[in-house]
C-alpha cells in the first residue's frame, strides 16, 4: 500500500492510502474549527452550518442535490465534533470525479434562504428533543471549567431561534479556512485518481486563516474534590459519571485507548466481567475518549439502580484501584487482540480506514495501525495507567439522586473514598 501527503498551495493537505484489493473510495474532508471555539451566544451555530451544507448547494435544492448523490450511488455523511467537522462521501472508483466535485463545492457559497434556514433549524430542534444526553454534557461542561468551549454541540433551541443567515454565513466562511483543511482519500485509487484529487482542490481560494484561540481549561490536570458534582434528580436510575485528564506529553491516544478498552470492551475486561456479568449491577454504560490539541479526557457514564448505586461505586473504586497495581493480563491480551488481529478487517474498508487516518496521526497504512499497536505492551499500558488513574486528573459527577440526604451522604462518602483511593 503506498501512502502519500502533501500541502497544496492554499494550505489544504491532501493524504491519500492506495488500498489493493477493496471496491470502493472513501473521501472525506476535515475542516478544524467551530464547536469549541464558538462564542456563548452562537452555541450550535457550527452543527447548524453543517446540516444547511447539505440544504443548498450548486444553485440546487436539497431535493435536487439528494437526488444527485443517489444517483452516484454515493454514501453521503457530515458530522461535527467539538473541535472537527467530515463531510464524507463513498463512491466506486470511477465516481470519484463527482465526488471531489461536489466536496469541493461545499466551500462555495450556498445562497440559503430563510425559508432553508427555517427548515433546517427545525430539522435540529427534532435532534435536540431525540437526542440530549444530559449526564454527558455535565461532566463534558465540567471538563471544560463551564466555559462556551465545553456547551453541547448542538448547542440550545433558544441559541439557535436567534440566529440569522448573515452570522451563519459568516461563520461558513471562517470554518472553511483552507489552511485548516485536510482531504483522506483510501481505497483503489489510482494516479488519475489522486491528481483529479489535487487539482480540484487546489482550484480552492486561500483562505486568509484566523489563529484558534487556547481552550485548555484552566485546571486541566488539576482537579480537586470541590470540582466534583452531585445532581438530584428523578429517574429510574442513578448515573455516575467519571472523567479523567490526560496528559498527552506522557501518553499517547493509542496507548490511552487500549487502556480504555482494555477496561471496557469485551466479556472479559473488568468493568464488563464484575460488574454485568458476575454481579449484575451495571444497567447502563458508556465511555470513550475525546483528544484536543492540549491534550484530552476518558470518561465513564454506569448506570445503576438506587439500592445498588453505594455497591457500584465501592466496586468501580476496586477495580480502578487494581488496574494501577497491576492490569488484568488475560483483559490485556484480549485488547492487544482486538487491535491487531481484529483490526484485519481495515484492508477490507476503506471508509473504516479513512477515520482512523482522520483521527490518527501516527498512522499511514493499516499495517502501520497494526504494528503500531503490536509494538505495546503490557508495561506501557500499567505505566499508562497509574498516570491516568489519579485524583487530581479526576471530576466525579453523580446525577439523578434522589433528595434522600441519607442515600446523599452516603454517595458523597463513597465518591471520596475514591478520590481518596486513587494517588495524587
Amino acid at each position: 500500500m503506498d501512502y502519500l501527503a502533501e500541502t497544496l498551495a492554499n494550505g489544504i493537505t491532501v493524504r491519500t492510502c492506495r488500498m489493493e484489493g477493496t471496491h470502493s473510495i472513501t473521501l472525506i474532508l476535515i475542516l478544524k474549527g467551530g464547536a469549541a471555539w464558538e462564542s456563548r451566544g452562537q452555541k450550535g451555530i457550527t452543527h447548524l452550518v453543517e446540516h444547511l451544507c447539505f440544504r443548498r448547494r450548486d444553485g440546487m435544492n436539497q431535493e435536487e442535490f439528494y437526488y444527485k448523490i443517489e444517483r452516484l450511488g454515493a454514501y453521503l455523511r457530515g458530522v461535527t465534533s467539538r473541535d472537527r467537522v467530515l463531510f464524507e462521501l463513498t463512491v466506486i472508483p470511477e465516481r470519484l470525479g463527482a465526488a471531489a466535485d461536489v466536496l469541493g463545492s461545499l466551500f462555495e457559497e450556498n445562497g440559503w434562504t430563510r425559508e432553508d434556514i427555517r427548515r433546517e433549524k427545525e430539522v435540529v430542534f427534532r435532534q435536540l428533543e431525540d437526542g440530549n444526553d444530559y449526564c454527558l454534557e455535565t461532566m463534558i461542561s465540567d471538563f471544560f471549567n463551564h466555559a462556551p468551549a465545553g456547551e453541547p454541540i448542538a448547542g440550545s433551541r433558544k441559541k439557535l431561534e436567534r440566529l440569522t443567515r448573515p452570522q451563519l454565513e459568516a461563520h461558513k466562511a471562517e470554518l472553511f479556512d483552507s489552511a485548516r483543511c485536510e482531504i483522506i482519500l483510501t481505497g483503489p485509487i489510482t494516479p488519475d485518481h489522486t491528481r483529479y484529487a489535487r487539482k480540484r482542490f487546489s482550484r480552492l481560494v486561500k483562505s486568509a486563516s484566523k489563529k484558534l484561540a487556547d481552550i485548555t481549561p484552566e485546571r486541566f490536570l488539576a482537579r480537586e474534590a470541590r470540582h466534583d458534582r452531585l445532581f438530584t434528580g428523578e429517574a429510574d436510575k442513578i448515573k455516575i459519571g467519571l472523567t479523567f485528564d490526560i496528559d498527552t506529553s506522557k501518553i499517547t491516544p493509542i496507548q490511552a485507548e487500549l487502556t480504555r478498552g482494555l477496561l471496557c470492551d469485551g466479556l472479559l475486561t473488568p468493568f464488563a466481567a464484575r460488574l454485568r456479568e458476575e454481579l449484575g449491577l451495571l444497567h447502563e454504560f458508556q465511555n470513550n475518549l475525546e483528544f484536543y490539541d492540549f491534550g484530552g479526557l476518558l470518561y465513564f457514564i454506569f448506570g445503576a439502580r438506587e439500592d445498588q448505586a453505594a455497591q457500584m461505586m465501592d466496586e468501580i473504586t476496586g477495580i480502578l484501584a487494581r488496574q494501577r497495581e497491576r492490569l488484568d493480563k488475560r483483559a490485556f491480551e484480549c485488547v492487544g487482540a482486538a487491535y491487531t488481529d481484529g483490526m484485519a478487517a481495515l484492508f477490507d474498508s476503506p471508509r473504516r480506514f479513512a477515520y482512523e487516518l482522520a483521527f490518527d496521526s501516527g498512522i499511514s497504512t493499516p499495517q502501520s495501525y497494526i504494528e503500531r499497536n503490536r509494538q505495546i505492551t503490557y508495561e506501557q499500558l500499567g505505566e499508562t495507567a497509574r498516570e491516568i488513574f489519579r485524583s487530581r486528573n479526576m471530576i466525579a459527577s453523580i446525577n439523578d439522586v434522589p433528595l434522600d440526604q441519607e442515600l446523599m451522604d452516603r454517595l458523597y462518602e463513597k465518591k471520596e473514598l475514591l478520590r481518596n483511593t486513587l494517588p495524587r
